[in-house]
């Protein structure tokens, strides 16, 4: 019998939030910790419990989806409509201005846990790179500890708030029914 996906996991121990940058508490408690950025009926963005970068982020749709050729237009847009703020929102709180977003999808590709996911991973030019290697940075991927990983989410949750509210009517209604 094969475990359980982490990520659908997540996404029924997190149920979606109003505002969605406010995280309800967790109908369960998980190990390790997740550290919910975003919270929607069809989106769910938490820090990466290995980051890359500080900031390291996943987004997944709520439901179950191997891979993104299985994933319905709709739902991508629905999914993805949160990347620009959450970009905007992540690399403004650990101080940088470049990101990287990815997506593994299919085991061939690199794809670990088996549920479509994008990566977005802050990245450092060389003066921040150097700022960073201190004491937040352990390696190229290492453990997020909690007290850093629920630092690092509520500021980014703070101003995922604020993208949200800079956002003109028709741009912040759209998001709403996302």
């Amino acid at each position: 019998m094969s475990s359980p996906c982490p990520f659908c996991l997540i996404a029924t121990s997190y149920p979606p939030s109003t505002p969605p940058y406010i995280p309800a508490p967790p109908t369960a408690p998980l190990s390790p910790t997740t550290h919910i950025l975003l919270s929607t009926p069809h989106a769910l963005a938490f820090l990466d419990i290995m980051p890359e970068s500080p900031g390291h982020l996943l987004l997944i749709p709520r439901s179950h989806y191997k891979t993104l050729h299985t994933l319905a237009p709709s739902l991508s847009a629905a999914v993805t409509a949160w990347l620009p703020l959450l970009a905007r929102a992540a690399t403004k709180v650990v101080g940088v201005s470049d990101f990287n977003v990815g997506l593994n999808s299919g085991v061939s590709a690199g794809q670990v846990v088996g549920h479509v996911h994008w990566h977005l991973v802050p990245r450092a030019g060389r003066e921040e790179k150097e700022r960073m290697e201190g004491a937040e940075r352990r390696g190229v991927r290492g453990d997020l500890s909690d007290e850093e990983g629920e630092r690092i989410a509520g500021l980014i949750r703070e101003e995922l708030g604020r993208e949200v509210e800079r956002l003109e009517g028709g741009e912040r209604r759209i998001l709403a029914v996302l």
